[in-house]
């Protein structure tokens, strides 16, 4: 039993020989406990991310239709500039429906945009705006006012068309506004199928291509109001061009696009161009009905299930565009084309 109990003893002082001494080896000493202060804050040491600095917009080369925006994004706050362009609009009201939103690359650096199709003698409101991560930063609001249409001798000037590329794959360019207006916003005239002047009554009995078998009238003056009041190349569109202009561009409705007018705005798919179809309605007998909710414009096309008294046409609503075909009495709008 004391051998046991001498060997215990043996063995205990041993273990409290061994434990190191704090005092005497310093690499033994207990790491102390964290305090407060020495506890690191989460995040401590990440770069903060912020909006992007940007300069105020510059408009130059201002015409009465057309005006030339450009600013700067002076510094990307830490992050990728991943969108930058301008915003311009006809009122300060919040949410109008006539404000533009025009997207101009990215990044660092000075950029710039035309912008067309402005109405004359109007005042317009535009600011710049950048994007990265952290948010978005728009520029102060510039306003500026376009100039008025007016000759040599300072009287007003109408409007002159243009032949505005869609990037089409036929390669035609569309008109950028009706025939009989001076805007684009503007309905323009109504004309019966063939017929080269506008009319008090739209009737089956006074239209002169009732009943008649005609070809495509297409650039043919003796026909084609376009050809005929224009010149210059302008001409009805083909059924095909018409379907063409439907298929290949982008169509975006506007309750009020310019001065309460309703209609699309449409887009090209390859460049920033665009035209804008009002709802210009239609005329039958004395009456006009469905402007400012319809769109109705011709073709060149006779409808071949029907060639000597109907033709196609295009028409459109909030809802829906579409090619159909309709009496030549009616009396519709003509949005020509050039080669």
């Amino acid at each position: 039993m004391k051998r046991y109990l001498i060997l215990t003893l043996m063995v205990c002082g041993l273990l409290f020989s061994c434990k190191p001494d704090p005092e005497t080896n310093p690499d033994s000493t207990p790491t102390p406990k964290p305090t407060p202060d020495s506890i690191p804050t989460p995040g401590e040491g990440e770069i903060d991310v912020l909006i992007p600095t940007i300069s105020d917009v510059t408009v130059a080369d201002i015409t009465s239709s057309t005006a030339v925006f450009s600013a700067e994004v002076l510094s990307d706050g830490g992050a990728e500039v991943t969108q930058r362009g301008f915003y311009w609009t006809c009122t300060l009201e919040p949410d109008a429906e006539c404000t533009i939103k025009e997207e101009v690359g990215s990044g660092l650096g000075n950029y710039e945009y035309e912008i067309t199709d402005l109405e004359s003698d109007r005042t317009y409101y535009v600011w710049a705006y950048a994007v990265n991560s952290a948010g978005q930063v728009d520029s102060d609001v510039v306003s500026f006012t376009t100039l008025k249409n007016e000759d040599d001798n300072g009287n007003e000037e109408e409007s002159i068309y243009e032949a505005i590329d869609l990037g089409l794959p036929s390669g035609i360019k569309w008109a950028s506004f009706n025939v009989g207006a001076i805007a684009l916003e503007e309905y323009g005239d109504h004309f019966a199928w063939g017929e080269l002047t506008t009319k008090e009554d739209y009737q089956s009995s006074n239209c002169v291509t009732n009943d008649k078998e005609i070809a495509d009238i297409s650039g043919n003056p003796e026909y084609d109001v376009a050809a005929a009041s224009w010149g210059d190349g302008w001409r009805m569109p083909t059924v095909a061009e018409m379907n063409e202009l439907l298929t290949e561009c982008e169509w975006t409705w506007y309750d009020d696009f310019k001065k309460g007018v309703s209609g699309y705005k449409v887009e090209s798919k390859t460049n920033d161009n665009f035209i804008f179809l009002p709802t210009s309605g239609f005329c039958v007998g004395t009456d006009t009905f469905d402007e400012g909710r319809y769109g109705y414009y011709w073709t060149s096309t006779p409808y071949e299930d029907n060639a000597n008294t109907a033709a196609y046409y295009m028409d459109f609503n909030v809802n829906v565009g579409l090619i159909d075909w309709g009496l030549r009495r009616n009396g519709f709008a003509v949005r020509p084309v050039k080669d």
